[in-house]
Formats: structure tokens, sequence, C-alpha cells
């Protein structure tokens, strides 16, 4: 996958990843490989979610209502059926355990992934290179299965 495609995917699995956190300590960061590969991982599986979240509410959901939902902002399902809401809120729940999984708290995967936003102060260069290559890793295992 290139470049775009994966950052196209990521910003599209935060359309409904977007959790809130709780302030605890930040997770220690002496291998930022390890960390890169956590969350590389975390991110293929959130995304596989996402993808069948979204193909489940195709056509039940218009691609606009669909996108505005944040699993931060309770009121975002606001107007959606219950039977929508009940599989947003699950997917949402199962990304705040997948985050948890990882060893992340909800904030701490959100910082995490603002060292990959070149538009942030908190970018990191040299995390960002690590995450791509564990991704482009990730995306061959995922095509050779």
């Amino acid at each position: 996958m290139s470049r775009q495609g994966w950052l196209v995917g990521l910003l599209a699995l935060l359309l409904l990843s977007g959790c809130g956190g709780e302030g605890e300590s930040p997770i220690a960061e002496t291998d930022k490989a390890q960390v890169a590969r956590t969350l590389a991982e975390t991110l293929q599986t959130l995304e596989t979610q996402r993808q069948a979240l979204y193909e489940s509410l195709e056509g039940t959901v218009e691609p606009e209502a669909l996108a505005a939902v944040r699993c931060n902002t309770p009121d975002s399902v606001e107007g959606l059926s219950r039977s929508v809401r009940r599989e947003i809120i699950e997917y949402c729940e199962n990304a705040e355990d997948l985050v948890r999984n990882a060893n992340f708290t909800v904030s701490q995967f959100n910082e995490t992934l603002d060292r990959l936003d070149p538009g942030l102060e908190t970018w990191d260069e040299e995390f960002q290179e690590l995450f791509n290559n564990e991704w482009l890793r990730l995306q061959g295992q995922v095509r050779s299965q």
C-alpha cells in the first residue's frame, strides 16, 4: 500500500476510533521500534474492524453521517437507528479494548498517533519512518495470506 493509501486508511480509521481517554502516565518509550510495531499492529486490527463496520452499514447510513461519528462524542450517533448505534458503540468499545490490550491508554494511543502527523509539533520523523516500515511489513503479510 502506498504511503498515501495507508494515510487515507488511517484518517478513515480515526473517523470512528477517536476515543476519550484518561490522563495516565505515558508508556516507556525507550524502544521506539517496539512502540512503532505495537502501534502498527493495533492500527491494522482497528482498520480491519473499521472496514467491516463500514461494509455492514453500507446502504444503511449515509456516508456523511458515518463520517461525523466519533467514539468520544456520544451525541455524534444521535439520529441513527438503534441497531446502527449499537454497532458503532460495539466498535468503539472493541477499539478501546484493543488499544488497552496493546498497553496504551486511549490518551497515549492518540498522542502516539500525533507523532505521525507532520503538521503537529509532536511529529517525530524517526518514529514515522519506523512506523511506516512496520506498516508496510504488516501489509505484506496480509497480502501473502
